[in-house]
């Protein structure tokens, strides 16, 4: 199979079928975890397997330290910062989100929180501008809030990621044990209001499964803030390739249709929405009630469905007309200019708001070259950046420099009650450990951050009895059909 050219429905059947394979090996420890490229055949059989770093595709990158983050002294000193190797994990929530114990440092209370880090990714690991919208905002009752930083534990100093309360609640993607409350909705209103105009933020990402309802206070809980933007930030900032990216905001994925959206989902949950962004959707997706079917057994409400979409639709009309406002001195868009599909998310696209919350750029990254001796396969010597935004792991490894280990062991056969449980992936993992240490090697960072990176291996020694081969366009971690 040509996984390229093939229809989605075939990709998607395939990945669940190999994916089925792979766990089975792994459960049954046929293939070894180090292993880093393999060939299946169609019946599942391994005919050959990798464990070279030439085929390890893991990225690296910079992690600004705390004084690089910059932020304002109101936060940043409410702010504790934790070392990675300090939290033990409980569960796997998702992909990025890891169910952790703590020891609190000025309290000494042993904590429970949610760790946030994007293992293996660049960009100053993704985090950037999360970090930066959320600890600026004022504390408020209806926002998840940082509790902790977290940096990594080879210099102490780069921030991975942040920790979270940890709220024993399911989000409003899972049905409710009792009515969605009408109340919710104007909370839910109410925050989106307060984000765009007051602090000039959008959010981006309002679905059901960035909410909570507070067990502790019976309000709604907004979380996961990583597609959040400065409002007027509408493209890719210009910058240098070493310095990444930043987020910005999407006329498409406007949080006034995503609160219509989140409602939608949580009172008809039609699976047709599912797979469909909600930022493709029309700013009139759902003003039409009649195509609003409550669902009869998940999710009864406090009042008449009329009465929320009234609700909704009131407050979309008025967010509406405040986006439709000229600027001072610009002419007012015509039919053909203005399209009903991109929705301003403030009265005036370019006035700042009154407590506007500015994301500052990342620091660019610290330099430290590493040159490749010629060889008679490469006959010039090559210089190469081990430090950047986006770097391989495999060229940190082949330099000496130290690389933050990300992966973490599996455990208990993948079996509950076993010593380990299984997480979200259906892999198995152990309860009660750390985070793994970074490889050794001398920091060559720069001032402030940290240059270690994500997700590498050591240089390994090629798998008994396998030949070096050439890699087949596609053939990494593919199966042959």
């Amino acid at each position: 199979m040509d996984w390229w050219d093939a229809e989605e429905e075939v990709q998607l059947e395939w990945l669940s079928r190999t994916t089925g394979v792979l766990r089975s090996l792994l459960d049954t420890g046929a293939l070894p975890p180090d292993v880093l490229a393999l060939d299946l055949s169609p019946s599942g059989e391994v005919l050959w397997t990798s464990t070279e770093d030439e085929y390890n595709g893991a990225k690296c990158t910079y992690y600004p330290s705390v004084e690089e983050y910059g932020l304002p002294s109101s936060a940043g000193n409410k702010l504790p910062v934790l070392l990675r190797s300090d939290l033990t994990e409980i569960d796997r929530i998702d992909g990025t989100v890891t169910k952790v114990s703590y020891r609190c440092r000025t309290s000494g209370q042993e904590k429970v929180g949610a760790f946030k880090a994007i293992a293996d990714c660049p960009h100053y690991g993704g985090v950037w501008d999360e970090i930066q919208i959320m600890a600026r905002l004022p504390a408020h009752p209806l926002i998840l809030p940082i509790d902790s930083l977290v940096v990594e534990e080879l210099t102490g100093l780069g921030v991975v990621g942040f920790i979270t309360p940890f709220i024993p609640a399911p989000s409003l993607e899972k049905p409710l044990p009792g009515p969605f409350k009408l109340r919710w909705l104007r909370e839910l209103m109410g925050l989106v209001d307060e984000l765009n105009l007051e602090y000039g933020i959008v959010h981006q990402h309002n679905a059901p499964r960035n909410l909570f309802i507070n067990p502790d206070t019976d309000s709604i809980l907004l979380f996961d803030f990583s597609a959040a933007a400065q409002i007027g930030t509408t493209g890719r900032r210009s910058r240098s390739k070493r310095r990444g990216y930043s987020n910005f905001e999407e006329r498409e994925r406007n949080d006034i249709t995503g609160v219509a959206y989140f409602l939608y989902m949580v009172i008809t949950r039609d699976p047709a929405y599912r797979s469909i962004r909600f930022d493709a959707m029309a700013d009139d997706e759902f003003d039409d009630l009649a195509k609003w079917t409550q669902h009869p057994q998940l999710t009864p409400l406090d009042h008449p469905l009329a009465t929320f979409h009234a609700e909704l639709t009131a407050w979309m009309r008025k967010r509406r007309a405040q986006a439709a406002k000229p600027e001072p001195n610009q002419p007012t868009p015509d039919n053909r200019t203005h399209n009903r599909n991109r929705t301003h998310n403030r009265t005036h696209k370019h006035t700042p708001a009154p407590q506007q919350i500015t994301v500052p750029l990342p620091p660019l990254p610290p330099t430290d070259k590493h040159t490749v001796a010629a060889t008679p396969a490469k006959p010039l010597a090559q210089e190469w950046d081990t430090i950047g935004v986006e770097v391989p792991v495999r060229a940190r490894v082949e330099a000496g420099r130290p690389v933050l280990e990300w992966r973490r062991p599996l455990g208990g056969g993948g079996k509950e009650g076993g010593g380990g449980v299984v997480d979200v992936n259906g892999l198995g993992l152990d309860r009660g450990r750390g985070f793994p240490q970074p490889l050794g090697g001398k920091l060559k960072g720069g001032k402030g951050g940290s240059a270690v990176g994500g997700g590498g291996g050591k240089k390994r020694k090629r798998a008994e009895g396998g030949k070096k081969r050439k890699r087949a366009s596609g053939a990494k971690r593919r199966k042959r059909s």
